[in-house]
């Protein structure tokens, strides 16, 4: 069967986007012979992360970034056969975005860390992480993490990958935009659908990327810092510029502030109901 799948311009000026002009407010219908490339598109993912353009189904808008990337991937070849239909009813299925955006603050060099706890017991098919403001070169991870360490001693080392790491969805990935934009990353349970027990987090980890940086950690009175060293203090971030040891982030012979991302991450799960 194929799914309606249309997509509207939401800016007040004609954009062209994977070769057709749209007007403003255009609905342009997504045909079934292309809607595999609109879907495997960076172009058309990060315009419609960004609301630039809104996906909708036969029935209106499908609210929600991560429910348009969904439903725009729902790609089925058209047929006329009859489905057979399984023995069992199939279990259903629905993604689920996290309420709140969890706000990481990362100094050039550094790597941050934000533990999304999971409340209930979960059957999770899958899932995307959903990050905005990184920039190029950063990367992230994310895996489910025994944050209060309830898994028993005697179980991690059968249960778990590499405790407290239960097991690692994105061992880590470039991001694919910059400034304001969104990037999207999978979360991939392939083969099996994971169940992930109440307490355990969703951990996300991020990582600014900076070659020419080296982030050593909190400013310390007595750690000798030099050129490039990055510092932290009361979540500013502090470039060295003179090598010392103790001189005050204040003395601007010695230290120069620097911007750390600001970078907002979320997560979906597609879990059973």
């Amino acid at each position: 069967m194929y799914t309606v799948c249309k997509i509207k311009n939401l800016t007040g000026t004609i954009l062209t986007l994977h070769g057709h002009e749209f007007s403003v407010g255009e609905i342009y219908t997504i045909q079934e012979t292309v809607r595999k490339s609109w879907a495997s598109s960076d172009e058309v993912i990060s315009k419609i992360a960004s609301e630039d353009f809104q996906i909708h189904d036969g029935n209106g808008a499908v609210s929600g970034i991560s429910e348009q990337l969904n439903w725009l991937k729902s790609y089925l070849p058209h047929t006329t056969e009859i489905e057979k239909q399984p023995p069992f009813a199939e279990p259903l299925y629905r993604t689920k975005r996290s309420k709140t955006s969890e706000v990481l603050l990362v100094p050039p060099g550094a790597t941050r860390s934000v533990d999304f706890i999971l409340p209930s017991d979960l059957y999770v098919s899958g899932g995307c992480l959903i990050v905005k403001n990184g920039e190029f070169k950063d990367w992230v991870k994310a895996s489910v993490y025994d944050y209060y360490s309830g898994i028993p001693e005697a179980y991690r080392s059968a249960l778990c990958e590499d405790w407290p790491t239960v097991a690692e969805y994105i061992p880590g990935e470039w991001l694919k935009y910059l400034g304001e934009m969104y990037t999207t990353h999978d979360i991939d349970t392939y083969p099996l659908n994971a169940k992930i027990t109440t307490g355990l987090s969703l951990r996300v980890t991020y990582t600014a990327h900076d070659g020419a940086l080296t982030y050593i950690g909190e400013w310390d009175s007595g750690t000798t810092y030099s050129v490039d060293d990055v510092v932290d203090e009361d979540g500013q971030a502090y470039k060295c510029v003179a090598g010392n040891t103790g001189e005050a982030l204040t003395d601007t012979d010695y230290w120069e502030t620097v911007d750390s991302r600001e970078v907002l991450v979320n997560y979906s799960l597609t879990v059973k109901l």
